[in-house]
């Protein structure tokens, strides 16, 4: 999710989050200037015009309940990644259960270089 915000924010578009755990990417997404909540909860969503969540959020969560029944857009996290990649002429996605990040950064180094 933090690219995802990283994207949307530097678009200027307003954000909000929830997270279950402090964690130094939850930090540096609030350092961005993006309030972000901790502990999922109803109220956490708001006025919200769009609801992206992660395939790991379980159909009880109460904030993808509050979503669903507040008439907002709800997306899963890929998505809204697919919707961002067409904004873009040329994606290169990487998948995978491991070396996604080393073979992120190998294809950077190379588009980097050219």
């Amino acid at each position: 999710m933090y690219p995802l915000a990283q994207i949307l924010h530097s678009k200027g578009y307003f954000l909000t989050g929830s997270d279950n755990n402090e964690t130094e990417t939850l930090q540096a997404v609030r350092n961005m200037g993006i309030p972000v909540y901790l502990g999922q909860r109803a109220e956490n969503i708001g006025d919200a015009d769009l609801i992206v969540h992660t395939a790991a959020i379980l159909p009880d969560n109460p904030e993808l309940i509050a979503a669903k029944n507040s008439g907002a857009a709800v997306l899963e996290r890929s998505q809204l990644l697919g919707i961002l990649t067409e904004q873009f002429g040329n994606t290169v996605c990487v998948s995978g259960t491991h070396g996604k990040t080393t073979v992120t950064s190998m294809i950077t180094q190379i588009l980097v270089m050219q």
